[in-house]
């Protein structure tokens, strides 16, 4: 497997202005296709950073619609809600939300940062579907309240939790980590605190056999219990890219391989590849179908979790973003002038 490798300078703090020397006149011209924006934990949706982030999407495609992710209009309930809610529901309203937004019918691309990426995904298998040659939709909207919102066609993901995690990050410690994996899965805390509805420790068979049978997101959303739900496969597939971001110094997200769908043995401390897990050689969620049209690319950025800068973020749009909606694949502007390295893993 080949994964690209991008070196980018870490800036503490955003610059003021996003500036691109360059724009092709050819896709500038036409309507891009709009853009969604979920924010990651401890975020809100008209932070600083999610500013900054849809200006220099637009600094790249002038004119793009650029959606953030938003619950409340009061900055701290909007952050209080990544942190305490019920993702089941908040993708039903993320789904209502979305529905009303003039513009999105022909579908959007997304950026998803940290927890933010796993739920778009979410999104993207409960909560969309496309009709086949007999009009079955295979996709009721059971999963998401009735609620069949736009399609997603380039998902970039940046240090999401795709497989869980498997501890608090540090900062975190003062929550109470050995407190917080004896109440995590109770329904009370299954129902209200985001971060345990993706927890996931596989090295433990007893907290893996909780797992499936109290977790009230990721084991579903990843298909692992025993009974599928076929249209999540199918609707994951109709991707036209899924982009997967790990940071390298990533100490948040544990383990850090999560990013990319990696499981990770904490007693060998070896990685298993996606492709050697039966959620690909199954394809439980259509990884492999999306896999074998090229549709996965896995990146890895140096720098620590969400160590996002405006060079990363130029790159991300020139090559994902901007295509306009009646145009299939990514776009083919020139790549940013950036060094980056293939490297097999």
């Amino acid at each position: 497997m080949y994964v690209t490798y991008v070196c980018f300078k870490v800036a503490a703090l955003p610059t003021l202005e996003c500036k691109v020397d360059t724009i092709e006149t050819s896709l500038a011209s036409e309507t891009p296709l709009p853009v969604v924006l979920w924010h990651g934990l401890g975020d809100h949706a008209n932070s600083a950073f999610m500013i900054h982030t849809a200006k220099c999407i637009q600094s790249v495609h002038p004119g793009t619609l650029v959606h953030s992710i938003q619950f409340f209009d009061s900055p701290s309930q909007d952050q209080q809600a990544g942190l305490s809610g019920n993702l089941t529901s908040q993708l039903v309203e993320v789904c209502q939300q979305l529905n009303k937004i003039p513009g999105l019918g022909h579908g959007f691309d997304a950026l998803g940062f940290s927890q933010g990426g796993l739920f778009l995904r979410g999104y993207m298998e409960r909560c969309t579907s496309q009709p086949s040659s007999s009009g079955d939709t295979g996709n009721d909207g059971s999963m998401c309240g009735g609620c069949l919102g736009p399609s997603i066609r380039n998902l970039i993901t940046f240090g999401s939790p795709h497989n869980g995690v498997f501890d608090l990050p540090n900062a975190w410690r003062w929550w109470g980590g050995l407190r917080w994996r004896s109440i995590v899965w109770r329904d009370w805390t299954q129902g209200h605190v985001v971060v345990s509805q993706y927890f996931r420790d596989p090295n433990s068979e007893i907290e893996y056999e909780n797992y499936l049978k109290h977790s009230n997101f990721l084991a579903d959303v990843n298909n692992e219990r025993e009974v599928k739900t076929r249209s999540y496969g199918q609707n994951l597939a109709r991707l036209n890219k899924l982009v997967l971001i790990m940071f390298e110094d990533d100490e948040m997200i544990k383990p850090k391989e999560s990013a990319w769908f990696w499981e990770f043995n904490q007693s060998t401390k070896k990685s298993i590849k996606l492709e050697d897990r039966d959620i690909y050689k199954q394809d439980w969620i259509g990884l492999k179908q999306l896999d074998q049209k090229n549709g996965i690319v896995y990146m890895l950025v140096g720098g620590g979790h969400m160590e996002v800068t405006d060079e990363l973020v130029t790159f991300i749009a020139k090559a994902y973003l901007g295509k306009p909606a009646n145009l299939e694949g990514t776009n083919q502007l020139s790549q940013p002038d950036l060094k980056f390295i293939d490297q097999a893993i």
